[in-house]
């Protein structure tokens, strides 16, 4: 409708409203301060009461004529006295409500939404959520994200750290206590893939003229400490597929010779090979060489049986 002046500002807003508990006594605190009794409409009993003459009100101190019992029932309805901050109903807010991040003039402050109004734990199992592009950090120590809408069905993890530090610019780590980490698979800024806790031994047999299970009882390599030198055992940590080579050799050309790989125990139908023949110059060796990918279950244990 027209009107003269300043365009009338449209907000939500209520009344404030202060219930009375009664005790027995005429003076109670109010919520709010008023100037007189004037200011306030008072009701006991749903009845409406006459200023001055029920009750006088000033600052925060209401005081009846009579005295408010626990039975009554008084509230206060605080006249001029509008709460804006309420919320509004339902549905009412749309996005041309929200101000744009950033929008800020002489007359418009910035209104923007910022993380700190978010809620920062939301449990988001059931929903489905879309994310376009995620960054993390900032300038040169930068993580991002991210789809690559150019190319079909990629989904990119990229870093601008690159040329700091130790030149990784992704590792996978699990910590090993406070201040520690463990490098479980780094990705340097030239490709080459590390996983540092590949399962992976070299051990050689310290014995000599040994028929039976070979224990290997010095080793090169441990990684993961999975190979056993007191028993020569090998125990796979999880399930999957291990690779295995043995070299083994015995003096005299006409010995035959037998390796046999055994799992939990047993001879692998497929580990067991005869040697050929080589010459040195201290005499005839057999010699044999023994590879192998094995199917593994965690648990399972790999050792080298040996027959000469």
């Amino acid at each position: 409708m027209p009107f003269l002046g300043s365009q009338p500002a449209e907000q939500y807003k209520s009344l404030a409203k202060q219930t009375i508990t009664g005790d027995g006594s005429t003076s109670y605190t109010l919520n709010r301060s008023v100037t007189n009794e004037f200011d306030i409409e008072v009701f006991i009993n749903n009845v409406r009461q006459e200023p001055t003459t029920s009750y006088t009100a000033t600052g925060n101190t209401i005081t009846f004529t009579a005295a408010v019992t626990a039975s009554d029932s008084c509230y206060i309805i605080f006249q001029g006295q509008a709460v804006g901050t309420i919320n509004p109903p339902t549905n009412s807010v749309g996005t041309s409500q929200i101000a744009n991040n950033g929008v800020h003039t002489a007359n418009i402050a910035d209104t923007a939404i910022t993380h700190a109004k978010l809620h920062t734990d939301m449990d988001l199992s059931s929903k489905t959520v879309r994310i376009d592009a995620m960054n993390m950090g900032t300038g040169t120590n930068q993580w991002q994200l991210a789809t690559q809408s150019a190319v079909s069905d990629r989904f990119a993890l990229r870093s601008t750290h690159t040329t700091l530090g130790d030149g990784n610019p992704f590792i996978i780590y699990q910590p090993a206590g406070v201040g520690h980490q463990n490098d479980a698979l780094v990705i340097n800024s030239a490709g080459v893939v590390t996983q540092s806790k590949v399962p992976c031994f070299s051990a050689v047999n310290g014995s000599h003229d040994v028929n039976g299970d070979l224990v290997f009882d010095y080793t090169n390599i441990n990684r993961g400490n999975h190979y056993n030198a007191s028993n020569g055992r090998f125990t796979a940590p999880v399930t999957g597929a291990y690779g295995f080579m043995f070299y083994g050799m015995a003096a005299g050309g006409s010995t035959n010779l037998r390796g046999k790989i055994h799992i939990n125990g047993a001879a692998h139908s497929s580990g067991e090979h005869y040697g050929g023949v080589m010459y040195q110059a201290s005499g005839t060796y057999q010699q044999m060489i023994l590879t192998t990918i094995l199917q593994l279950n965690a648990t399972d244990y790999v050792n080298i049986h040996w027959e000469s």
